[in-house]
């Protein structure tokens, strides 16, 4: 019975030791200190605007190297330029918060304006990869285009405008592929912003081995349109070597507008009589 108590006491005078120790001091809390210094302000950190440039020829091929292209952009205190490096990365310096037009331009390629908010701050902009195409110099040398008896997919008999481009440059391969827009008006004053029916060839613009590419077009597409042309009516086409994958515009952000490719290489006037 003794030795029990003995233990018993001696649990209480270890609990006793833990609560001592852990027990904690009651204290006077102590004045503020000073503030430390303002941090620094976005507006006032200039940054840098970077990203990387791929060049595209007029082919849809890409360039062997992206170096040379030139980016500026205006500030309050000039310009800021830069040059692209040969995988196309840029970066244009000390710039504060704000909204800038970047303008891309090398010979022979589109000029590009890009609208960039810079949030400012110690981390660079990163705007990613932004495509320059090649501008389109390959011409139309002639065209003809003839009304001829089918054949269409569907019936013999349906009348089929067939039409033969031949064009300069390297013959038409799957590296030195053209394609084009075919623009048709009761106008002689048909172009891309205004005609009543427009086709093209993307993706069908590689049947031919040499300079003269085929192309035929059903007149029914015309009817499939709603159009209503009468006998005897002078139905006019302009062609078009268009930039290859379809890119046929840009977006300038600082305007919010679309932005027609350039387009180089327009044939000479043709027409044919709706039978």
């Amino acid at each position: 019975m003794k030795v029990f108590k003995v233990i018993l006491l001696s649990a209480f005078a270890i609990i006793g030791l833990f609560s001592a120790c852990t027990k904690k001091a009651d204290g006077i809390t102590g004045p503020t200190g000073p503030q430390g210094p303002a941090g620094a302000n976005a507006a006032d950190t200039p940054n840098a605007i970077t990203g990387f440039v791929n060049l595209i020829d007029q082919y849809g091929n890409t360039e062997p190297s992206f170096a040379g292209l030139t980016l500026s952009v205006k500030t309050t205190d000039g310009v800021v330029s830069a040059v692209t490096d040969s995988i196309g990365n840029f970066r244009l310096p000390g710039l504060i918060i704000g909204n800038y037009n970047l303008l891309f331009k090398k010979t022979g390629f589109d000029s590009l304006m890009v609208y960039v908010a810079n949030s400012g701050g110690n981390e660079d902009k990163f705007i990613g990869i932004v495509v320059v195409n090649e501008q389109v110099n390959t011409m139309i040398t002639s065209e003809s285009a003839t009304l001829v008896q089918g054949p269409d997919y569907f019936y013999d008999s349906v009348l089929t405008l067939q039409i033969y481009v031949n064009m300069d440059g390297p013959a038409l391969s799957s590296t030195t592929r053209r394609d084009f827009g075919f623009y048709f008006s009761r106008s002689s004053q048909v172009n891309m912003n205004q005609y009543d029916v427009f086709a093209n060839t993307y993706g069908n613009s590689l049947i031919s081995s040499n300079n003269t590419l085929p192309y035929s077009y059903a007149l029914e597409n015309f009817a499939s349109r709603g159009l209503i042309y009468q006998p005897g009516d002078t139905i006019y086409l302009k062609t078009y070597i268009l930039p290859v994958n379809n890119v046929g515009s840009w977006f300038n952000y600082s305007t919010y507008q679309t932005i027609n490719y350039p387009y180089i290489g327009d044939s000479t006037l043709n027409y044919f009589i709706w039978p």
